[in-house]
Order: structure tokens, then C-alpha cells, then sequence
């Protein structure tokens, strides 16, 4: 019986390269499945690595009995990679790294690539069937040492250059893939050495996959860093009144959904002691949950109670005078269940905000470097929760250097940065998770995987999302 064996040279330039094509399919998906959590740069990387692996498929395509395709597919290949492929990569590198690109410069590489492509395909090589007139005297060494010049204008570079910003560590690794790239390809362009050209790609894949690892190790360590806190079951408390179930938030029907986005808006209205806008923002909210509630005269209390709880709670944050605004809220909460109708709720509600407003207005202004300092990186955090970013990010944005900037927090604070911005996720996913499902949730708040998400969330709260939102809707 004769056995028919795969030669080492196909392996090496065949096998490994399709390999490596799968492997970048495989990131391509997972970019896909978190493309929210990626944001606009997303598109960007899966153009490259669609382009990149359908380069990957030359060699095998060259082993494969083609006669006629193998030299149109190789001509579409390195047009596709060098002329989109490897100048969208550059693009979505600056965009990770969140440096804006003037449009001329993020044109050029597409410009440059589009050339190599050019002079690829008008010089002679040894697949003549392609009928394209030859440059005089080049030859498709010529190419080769122009792909390198490509390879080291448009994709070496702008790496070098990036690094040089410092990026935070997932980019950086992002970088070092790309630049593990370009060592191989040259070095396998130069030297001929075709094994290393095809086999070094798939060192590239494994750096971006290990990425894709780390991504979601870090997401674990960060859950074993923070402590439970019961900041939600306060509010919940709070809310309702001692003889009511926590299920009575919700009304039987639900008409629309909840306006997360108006409550949100009116309490940035009260944090920023913004006078002139109380009242519009706080009759746009009542009347949303008087829709969401049904016109439910019990159930709009409890929600409305529960909004003071929050508006009471950025108060005190703001001002640091708790007893006598807690003792205020507890009068308010009696207030609120003495209302006979919803006008009476809704007047209630605008002149506490406007009281509100006027205590944090009060407030002399904090000229301490560190209350200062505390109050920019609340800011950044704040704004920024649903995306990835370090302790680096942060100090590079407020202008300060990182090992200060986190001593300063934890001294005035008693927290890490690390466990304010859980914290921040997880009431923001507490929200979410009321209307959206536990994948939707966890990219919106700045989760790469739901299964982290789950453990994290279950870590703070004691519940896993799903019980969460079953416990959430279910009948008092």
C-alpha cells in the first residue's frame, strides 16, 4: 500500500499559511461579536484581516491544480492586502491608540500601496499568462524589493511612531503583531526564504489572539479586586416601602421602557448645579415615568422615591454634608407617599432638584490640588466607562503622571481607581440589564465577555445578571 505524504516545503508554504488564515478568521469573528466594545475601529481591523486572510490562501491556491487562476489570484491577493488591506490596519492602529490622522496622511498609505500594487502588476514575473506588458528591465525581483520599501513606509513607521506615544499595553501588543509581520516578510522577501514570508504570519496571529486572552484575564483579575457593595440595595430599600416587594418597581404592563436616558440627563442637571435647566429636565422625566408607570399613582411614587434616593446620593457626594441631607431625604420620601396625584409628585420633584442645586452651588470651591485632581479623573471615568482604557490613559488625559495620580485617589477616596470604575459599570449594567439582555449589557458598560461580566456582577450584587433581571420582573 503506497502512502501518500504531505512534503515538508508544502507544509511549511501551503499548510501553515491556510492555518494562520483561520486563525485570523477566528479573531475576525470575535471582533465581531464585541464590535461595540471596539467602537470605530472595528471595521478597520476587520477589513485587514479579511484582506489578510485571503492572502494567507495564496500559497495553497498555488499547490492546488488552478493553472489558469494562480496568477489572477495572486494579482488580486496583493492588491486586496496592499492597497486596502494594509492601509486600513494603519488606520484602525491610530484609531485604537486614539490619534487623529489628518486626511492627507491617512490617505497616503492607501496611495503608496495602490503604487507597489501598480508596479506588481507591470512587472514581468513568471505567471506570463497575465499578458501585462513588462517595465524595461524589471523584474519581479524588482517587486519584491519594492514590497519591502512598502512594507517599511507604510506599516513600520507609523508603528515606530505609535509606540513612541506610549499606548496603553492591549494596543501596544496590537503593534508588536504588526511589526512581528513585517520581520518575517522581510526577511523572507530578502532572503527568498518563502517558509519564513508564510510561517512567520501565523506568530502574528497567536500574538493578536494571546491579546484577545489577556483582554479577558484582566476583566477576571480586576472582579477579584473589588468588594461587594450594596449601593443598589439601598435605593432599593429606600424605594419601597417596608410591606412592598422589590418586584413592585415594575407595573403589570409595560407601555415603555424605562428612561434610563432621562434620569441620567436630570442628575447631571443637579450634579452641575445647572439652575436653568431643573425644571424642563425634570418635567421631561416625570412625564416619561408616568407613561412607563401607566398612570399608576403607587407605582410612580416608588419610582419617584428611588430618584431621590439618587439625587439625594450625587448631593451628598458633592457637598459632603450627609446627616442633614439624609434626614431631609427621609421627610421628602414621607412627602412623596402624601401625594394624592401626579402634579403634586411632579412640583415636588422640581423643587427639590432646584433645593438640591442650590446646596451643591453652595459649595465653596474646592481649591485642594488633590479634591481637584479626584474630581478630573471622576470626570474621565465617568465619560469613559464603556470603553477600555488603563491608569496610563487616565494620567496622560489629566495631564499628571500615573503612580501620583493613583496615590491621590486612594488617599482621598479610600478606593482604587480600578474599583471606582467597577463600581460605575456595574449601577450602569444594573440599569441596562432592566431592558437589554446580558450580552448587550456587558459591551455597553465596557465588558469584552459576558461570562466575566456574569462573575463580576455576581461578585458585587450576589445575584448572576439573569437573576437579576428575573428577580427584577417578576410579580410582587
Amino acid at each position: 500500500m503506497q502512502e501518500t505524504l504531505i512534503e515538508w516545503p508544502i507544509f511549511v508554504r501551503a499548510v501553515i499559511p491556510f492555518t494562520a488564515a483561520h486563525l485570523f478568521l477566528m479573531v475576525l469573528i470575535y471582533f465581531t461579536l464585541v464590535r461595540r466594545y471596539i467602537g470605530e475601529a472595528y471595521i478597520y481591523l476587520a477589513i485587514f484581516l479579511g484582506s489578510f486572510a485571503l492572502f494567507l490562501c495564496g500559497p495553497l491556491v498555488n499547490v492546488l491544480p488552478f493553472t489558469e487562476l494562480k496568477p489572477w489570484y495572486s494579482l488580486f491577493r496583493n492588491l486586496l492586502l496592499f492597497s486596502i488591506g494594509i492601509p486600513t490596519l494603519v488606520n484602525g492602529l491610530f484609531i485604537l491608540a486614539q490619534r487623529k490622522l489628518p486626511l492627507a496622511l491617512s490617505l497616503l498609505p492607501y496611495a503608496i500601496g495602490l503604487g507597489w500594487s501598480i508596479f506588481f502588476a507591470l512587472t514581468s514575473f513568471r505567471y506570463a499568462a497575465l499578458g501585462l506588458p513588462a517595465l524595461q528591465g524589471m523584474n519581479i525581483t524588482d517587486a519584491w524589493a519594492g514590497q519591502i520599501a512598502t512594507i517599511a513606509l507604510i506599516l513600520i513607521a507609523p508603528c515606530i511612531y505609535l509606540l513612541t506615544t506610549k499606548p496603553s499595553k492591549k494596543v501596544a501588543m496590537y503593534i508588536y503583531g504588526v511589526l512581528s509581520f513585517c520581520t518575517f516578510m522581510i526577511i523572507g522577501n530578502a532572503s527568498r526564504a518563502w517558509e519564513v514570508y508564510y510561517a512567520g504570519s501565523s506568530l502574528t496571529a497567536i500574538i493578536w489572539g494571546w491579546v484577545v486572552v489577556k483582554d479577558i484575564q484582566r476583566t477576571s483579575r480586576k472582579a477579584e479586586q473589588h468588594h461587594q457593595h450594596e449601593k443598589a440595595l439601598a435605593k432599593a430599600q429606600f424605594a419601597t416601602a417596608s410591606k412592598q416587594a422589590f418586584s413592585e418597581f415594575y407595573p403589570a404592563e409595560l407601555d415603555v421602557k424605562y428612561p434610563f436616558k432621562e434620569r441620567e440627563e436630570l442628575i447631571e442637571v443637579v450634579k452641575t448645579a445647572s439652575h436653568g435647566l431643573v425644571e424642563q429636565y425634570a418635567k421631561t422625566l416625570t412625564i416619561a415615568l408616568q407613561q412607563y408607570t401607566n398612570d399608576n399613582l403607587a407605582t410612580f411614587k416608588l419610582r419617584t422615591r428611588e430618584l431621590m434616593f439618587m439625587l439625594y446620593d450625587v448631593t451628598i457626594f458633592a457637598s459632603g454634608e450627609s446627616q442633614p441631607l439624609i434626614r431631609r431625604l427621609e421627610s421628602v420620601g414621607q412627602e412623596i407617599e402624601q401625594c394624592q396625584d401626579l402634579e403634586q409628585i411632579q412640583e415636588n420633584v422640581i423643587g427639590e432638584c432646584l433645593y438640591l442645586v442650590s446646596v451643591i452651588a453652595a459649595q465653596p470651591t474646592r481649591s485642594t490640588d488633590s479634591n481637584d485632581l479626584v474630581d478630573s479623573i471622576k470626570s474621565f471615568v465617568l465619560n469613559n466607562y464603556y470603553k477600555e482604557f488603563s491608569n496610563h490613559d487616565i494620567a496622560k488625559a489629566i495631564g499628571t503622571s500615573q503612580s501620583h495620580m493613583m496615590k491621590v485617589f486612594k488617599q482621598v477616596t479610600g478606593t482604587t481607581i480600578n474599583q471606582f470604575l467597577v463600581e460605575i459599570r456595574i449601577e450602569k449594567a444594573k440599569q441596562r440589564l432592566l431592558s437589554q439582555n446580558v450580552t448587550d449589557t456587558a459591551l455597553d458598560v465596557g465588558f469584552n465577555n459576558s461570562t466575566y461580566f456574569a462573575t463580576v456582577f455576581k461578585k458585587h450584587t450576589g445575584l448572576s445578571p439573569k437573576q437579576y433581571q428575573k428577580l427584577a420582573k417578576q410579580q410582587g
